[in-house]
């Protein structure tokens, strides 16, 4: 990621790098390195035993895997001819409540033989999904996960579609919501509850740029919905949320987007010494402490409990 950071900045300062199409070939490169990475990140979380990472560890890195093929251009353009064939199906109205259960029983045949005994077992448990995809013996092969990221995500959507159908008096919320999802795997998302929860973390913070770990430890969790840090940004100062900040606790998107590149690209139990300090030179980022990742990684870690009060 560090070179194609520099190969796509070089681009933007190079004159003879203008053109939107050059522009969009590094944006796609970026994208299918990113899913690369995280892939082979995962292949290895599937070789090792069940001993040396947490079911929790791993149901966040399979959702991040999955919310990373969701945002490359493949991703996107799957899921939109996806939501497009099932509405086209129902003469361009909504799916009803039985159209959204049929289709979602249905996917169970995308996926690759490998997984479909974990898939119809585990679906609705992301953490157990993940766990029983690492004992899988030998590794599944690149293109079979894919092929099952695909799937999961459908499912998501069908899951979060189903809800919204049977429980319509649940999607009016009672606080302003732009970027937390409305349900999680088929159970509606209590705003009012994470509300307290981040009011909590908001008391444990001393500087704005800490809301960079109350945001990952949200991302951590697949909180969040909309991944524009702005967006956060914007909606943690609305009215029925945090307003009346101190100054030295108001932030913008740009607080959160500074650190992109590295901590913002992984989850934080997986942050280490080694490429943080890559990055922090590569970035010039001098002023920044050698072990500012270890006091933000134990921030988010002490921000996580809040959950559990």
């Amino acid at each position: 990621p560090l070179i194609i950071n520099a190969f796509k900045e070089e681009m933007e300062y190079n004159p003879i790098f203008d053109e939107p199409w050059q522009l969009q070939i590094v944006n796609a490169f970026k994208e299918f390195a990113i899913l690369c990475l995280l892939t082979f990140h995962f292949r290895q979380l599937v070789q090792m035993t069940n001993k040396d990472v947490s079911k929790e560890q791993a149901g966040h890195l399979l959702t991040k895997k999955v919310q990373a093929f969701c945002d490359t251009e493949k991703g996107q353009e799957e899921m939109r001819h996806f939501i497009a064939v099932i509405k086209y199906e129902n003469n361009g109205n909504s799916p009803t409540v039985e159209t959204l259960d049929a289709e979602r029983k249905q996917l169970v045949k995308l996926v690759p033989k490998i997984f479909q005994t974990c898939f119809m077992e585990h679906i609705d448990d992301i953490n157990e999904l993940a766990t029983s995809i690492m004992a899988i013996k030998p590794a599944p092969k690149d293109e079979d996960l894919e092929t099952l990221y695909v799937a999961i995500a459908k499912y998501q959507w069908l899951s979060e579609s189903l809800y919204e159908q049977s429980n319509p008096e649940d999607n009016l919320p009672d606080l302003y919501n732009q970027v937390f999802r409305t349900s999680i795997n088929g159970q509606p998302m209590n705003l009012r509850k994470l509300h307290k929860v981040i009011q909590r973390m908001v008391g444990m913070i001393e500087k704005k740029n800490h809301w960079f770990c109350i945001y990952s430890v949200l991302k951590y969790r697949n909180y969040i919905k909309d991944p524009v840090a702005t967006h956060f940004a914007q909606q943690m100062q609305q009215a029925d949320w945090f307003p009346h900040l101190p100054e030295h606790l108001r932030f913008t998107g740009e607080t959160l987007t500074e650190y992109n590149g590295y901590l913002n690209d992984n989850t934080y139990p997986t942050w280490n010494k080694e490429r943080y300090e890559i990055f922090r030179l590569s970035k010039g980022k001098k002023k920044w402490s050698p072990s500012l990742w270890l006091k933000f990684q134990r921030l988010c870690y002490e921000l996580d409990e809040c959950f559990t009060q």
